[in-house]
């Protein structure tokens, strides 16, 4: 058996390595076909779970080489302005900190340690992570505990913070933390577990991110020594009204009020730009399916008749194993092993391409850190069925050999 499939691959070699190359180009847009798939499952999720993109709008900030002060201004310009508008508002944003406390909490160092070894970025930060919130933008996501409002009081002494589940056994309400400006934390409340938020940066098309191991602080106005949090908070600012109405009077107020003060802004509805984001996910899916359609079909016709090429002429060859006892057993099995050899091959090389050579990115538009395994198991389970029909002739050929109508010849 081994020698039979060597000399079939080795004649084959040519017809096999361009086989390979469109196989390995189909495995990597068939993963990148399904993992868009999912992104629309989690954006439905998004939309239904997370934010009413009908009543909420995107405030971009454009103002980030002003002064830091002029900066601050210009946000308390709008968050006063949004005060009395029926709405609720406010920035987020992700960052790294340092409280002293921790630096030489053995319990904390060790448990961070094995939470950051599991985390998909595989790296150890450098402090604790932060979950910067300003204003009443925790009212628009669900799973809150109410403890959480304590965050927003307009005059406290102290930074409140909300502590992740995972952290639960090493802190007590109430402990206090000092960060490296001196500046007071006391830890309110804790998270429940599995609690989430919109990840950072686009929020409408992204994936809500486990709050488990993080601590989730409020954008102090009071200080300016969160200069991180003020940029940061512009870039994410949302703003969400009553209905979809009000939303678009809002719209027009906002900007006819920033222009009146020179700052410049563009409130854009989240509605609108998540239609533009999955009408080009849509269009991508549908062009790419058809490509990846078109080569599994010309792949499917090619390995078939390369194998039966390759079976017609060694057909002197299969006839005299046949004669020597090789039944339509061993016939089977040596077709189904040498097309599963290709198509093992194509797959391991697709998907080893795809997580290399492309540095965590989707082919050409979207990002992900984890590596989906649904994906894997039905892109593999498509092109092991694709592998089965291409063998349909070729066995087919191989069965209908006659050693003795081939002596006669």
């Amino acid at each position: 058996m081994r020698r039979l499939l060597f000399n079939s691959i080795k004649k084959r070699k040519f017809s096999i390595g361009f086989i390979l190359i469109n196989l390995i180009i189909a495995v990597i847009i068939m993963y990148d076909l399904l993992h868009m798939m999912k992104m629309n499952d989690l954006q439905n999720n998004i939309i239904k779970n997370y934010v009413d993109l009908d009543t909420t709008i995107l405030l971009q900030y454009e103002e980030y080489n002003k002064d830091l002060k002029d900066m601050k201004k210009d946000l308390d310009s709008i968050s006063e302005f949004l005060k009395n508008k029926e709405v609720k508002n406010g920035g987020y944003t992700y960052t790294n900190y340092q409280f002293k406390e921790l630096a030489g909490n053995k319990n904390y160092i060790y448990l961070n340690d094995k939470l950051w070894k599991n985390d998909t970025l595989g790296l150890k930060p450098m402090a604790s992570k932060l979950l910067y919130l300003d204003k009443d933008i925790v009212n628009m996501m669900p799973y809150k505990d109410s403890k959480v409002k304590l965050l927003y009081s307009k005059s406290f002494d102290y930074v409140p913070v909300v502590v992740g589940a995972a952290y639960k056994d090493i802190f007590n309400i109430g402990q206090e933390l000092t960060d490296v400006e001196g500046v007071k934390y006391k830890i309110i409340a804790f998270l429940d577990k599995d609690a989430s938020w919109i990840s950072a940066g686009d929020f409408y098309r992204q994936v809500p991110k486990s709050l488990d191991d993080y601590f989730v602080v409020p954008y102090n106005t009071k200080t300016d020594f969160q200069s991180f949090a003020i940029t940061s908070i512009g870039k994410n600012y949302i703003v969400q009204a009553k209905d979809r109405a009000s939303a678009d009077k809002l719209t027009t107020a906002l900007q006819q009020f920033a222009n009146e003060r020179k700052i410049n802004i563009n409130p854009l509805s989240t509605y609108s730009l998540l239609l533009d984001v999955k009408q080009s996910r849509q269009e991508y899916i549908r062009y790419m399916s058809a490509i990846a359609l078109i080569v599994i079909v010309f792949v499917t016709v090619i390995a078939s008749l390369s194998m039966i090429i390759s079976i017609d002429e060694r057909k002197a060859d299969i006839a005299v194993m046949i004669t020597q006892g090789a039944s339509n057993r061993f016939l089977l099995t040596y077709v189904f092993i040498e097309n599963a050899i290709v198509f093992l091959l194509a797959l391991i090389l697709g998907f080893g391409l795809n997580f290399l050579c492309k540095n965590d990115k989707v082919l050409f538009l979207f990002t992900y850190k984890n590596i989906e395994f649904r994906p894997i198991f039905m892109v593999t389970g498509i092109f092991l069925t694709v592998g089965i029909f291409s063998t349909l002739l070729p066995i087919k050929k191989i069965l209908s050999i006659n050693p003795s109508k081939l002596i006669m010849e």
